[in-house]
Parts: C-alpha cells; structure tokens; sequence
C-alpha cells in the first residue's frame, strides 16, 4: 500500500459526526452553508469510495483538494 493522501471534501450541507464517522472523515470543519471533510485515503478506490458514500447520501460535492502533505 502507498502512502496515506488527505482529501479535502466540501459539501454543501451539514453532516452530523456519526455520519461523517460512516464515510471515514478523520476531521470536519463548518464551513460557510456546508461542512469540510478530511478524509485520509492509501488508494483511488477509497477515495471513489468516499464519494460514492457522499452520494448515496443525496450530499452535493462542491468541491475537492488535495492537502498539502507535511515535509
């Protein structure tokens, strides 16, 4: 397995922590209307996992980064 990434997902609504816990969110942060996830993942699959959940979900993505990884 490759290293870990960090995802930031931004969704326009409010999430509760038990459903963020439900998609792996390490952290999630108000923002504006919506909420910020971030999500660690090892590979694209558990990424395309994330998002599928986020769907499945009726959430609207408004956006998606890349965090800055530490030196």
């Amino acid at each position: 397995m490759g290293s870990v990434i960090r995802y930031r997902i931004l969704i326009d609504a409010k999430l509760t922590s038990r459903l963020a816990r439900n998609i792996d969110a390490v952290a999630m942060e108000p923002q504006g209307r919506g909420m910020a996830l971030l999500v660690d993942v090892a590979e694209v699959a558990d990424l395309d996992a994330v998002l599928r959940s986020l769907g499945d979900l009726g959430l609207a993505l408004v956006s998606l980064e890349q965090e800055a990884q530490p030196a």
